[in-house]
């Protein structure tokens, strides 16, 4: 048992120690928090952000692009950018001052900048403690082995992504053939932007990309790449970041999960400022769209990149007017079961609103009380609506969790993939609601089965067994090598 589950008495403890401390004092020190004038909230954001993704870059194993570090990152992005940027004077973009000015100021900010505090702070603590605790099979020294997918697991990921975006392109076509030539996101709304098409098009893209890199290095996956590059540059050309922007955050970190060696840290450096540069370039292209967009009226400011990301927060900010000035109850869980109570009614054949109005969905509550500005959702926000502060620190400890334990395993494909979906579905809903969570986990985990146990057959000869968990390359040999007769020297 003493090897299965060891305590790491190391940097892995002390900085596990350090998080809950942090934690405790974040809940312990709530009301002198609040209470701070906002550049003072903005000081400890930009503090325990800083110390928190320090803590997850050090103890997540693939460092940079690993999964617990990759979504603390986002939830930073998200939530805590703006209040950070205005504690340090940081010049925005006109376009946002005006706007942010508009609400940030207002009282119940404040309390939103705590539960984003708070879920940022609760995810490290969990995430720290899974590293600590956690399982070590393998014996010192041992190198982790590339997994090795069966062929037709591979190429199944690849085949979705191929008849995903031609799906996409052929209902583009159909509908909207201009935005095929750079139209405006305006364009892409009205014709096909909320189509049941396009969303399933979308979801064969990312699952597929997931399958694909699970796979290891092989011709498969740099199709599934090929094919998924085309679908984010058709997307992005008309301003649509969200069908390629969370697929490829979800790619990238099943390709590191199933990578031989860590990532470099200018590799990793290199992938998250592209990022964010293309997130405030591709909404500078959708008023007018990409065909009628010059090189020189794009600027790539990377504060117009936070600025944009971090207006997450206003849905928390909504949230919590909701609950502390009209008093509004906690929904305690209904927004994360309104898919599976909506498909048990018309199952059953019960009366439910249509979908654009069904007020159990979090994300048609704020477009309906806030009509004028379209703010997605946060993850934050419908943890706050539904169970209170608790709820946050309870939910996102849970994330922690789930990213700690897949991030402290050595993946196979099945592993790695199913890291792929999970991640997928946090990634999107870093600012959407949960609609789809369920349908989305459902079908990507049953692609996946059938995959490997339906479309699979063997990679080739003499290779190591795959069952989601290879072993270690040393192991494996040890396995297989072969025993001297020793009845004979008898």
């Amino acid at each position: 048992m003493t090897r299965l589950l060891r305590v790491r008495t190391g940097r892995a403890l002390h900085l596990a120690l350090g998080t809950t401390a942090a934690l405790a004092a974040i809940v312990i020190l709530r009301t002198a928090i609040l209470q701070l004038p906002l550049s003072g909230v903005g000081t400890v954001a930009a503090l325990v952000t800083f110390a928190g993704l320090t803590v997850l870059a050090v103890l997540a194993p693939r460092r940079l692009l690993s999964a617990g570090f990759v979504y603390g990152l986002m939830l930073c992005l998200f939530h805590l950018s703006i209040p950070i940027l205005r504690t340090f004077g940081a010049a925005m973009p006109v376009r946002y001052s005006a706007y942010i000015n508009s609400w940030f100021e207002l009282s119940y900010a404040t309390e939103a900048v705590y539960l984003s505090l708070l879920s940022f702070t609760a995810l490290t603590t969990a995430f720290a403690w899974v590293q600590v605790f956690r399982q070590r099979t393998a014996e010192p020294g041992d190198e982790p082995a590339p997994p090795v997918a069966p062929h037709g697991f591979a190429w199944t990921g690849a085949g979705l992504v191929i008849a995903g975006v031609a799906g996409y392109l052929g209902v583009l076509g159909l509908h909207a053939p201009e935005l095929l030539a750079g139209g405006t996101y305006r364009r892409y709304l009205d014709t096909v932007g909320g189509s049941a098409a396009i969303a399933g098009c979308t979801l064969l893209v990312a699952i597929g990309l997931c399958v694909a890199s699970a796979s290891g290095r092989s011709r498969a996956r740099a199709v599934a790449w090929q094919a998924f590059g085309l679908f984010a540059l058709i997307t992005m050309s008309f301003g649509s970041r969200t069908a390629a922007m969370f697929a490829a955050v979800a790619g990238a970190v099943v390709v590191a999960a199933t990578a031989r060696r860590v990532p470099r840290t200018r590799i990793a450096v290199g992938i998250i400022l592209g990022a964010l540069l293309s997130i405030t370039v591709v909404q500078q292209v959708r008023d007018t769209g990409v065909s009628s967009t010059t090189v020189t009226s794009v600027s790539i400011n990377p504060v117009g990149s936070l600025a944009e990301t971090g207006g997450t927060v206003r849905t928390v900010a909504e949230v919590v007017k909701w609950r502390r000035t009209y008093q509004e109850p906690p929904y305690k869980g209904i927004t994360y079961a309104a898919p599976v109570l909506r498909l048990w009614e018309r199952l059953t054949g019960q009366p439910r609103p249509e979908g654009f109005e069904d007020r159990r969905y979090a994300g048609v509550l704020l477009n309906q009380r806030v009509p004028e500005y379209q703010l997605g959702f946060s993850p934050v926000a419908e943890a706050f609506l539904n169970f209170g502060t608790i709820g946050v620190l309870l939910i996102f400890a849970a994330f922690g969790v789930l990213l700690g334990v897949f991030d402290a395993r050595r993946l196979g494909h099945l592993g790695a993939a199913r890291l792929g979906v999970c991640m997928y579905v946090l990634a999107y809903t870093v600012r959407n609601a949960s609609n789809f969570v369920p349908i989305t986990l459902a079908a990507g985990f049953l692609i996946i089965w059938l995959a490997n146990r339906l479309v699979a057959r063997p990679a080739a000869s003499g290779s190591e067994p795959t069952d989601g968990r290879p072993g270690s390359a040393k192991s494996f040999v040890r396995k297989h090598e072969l025993k001297p007769d020793l009845s004979r020297v008898a």
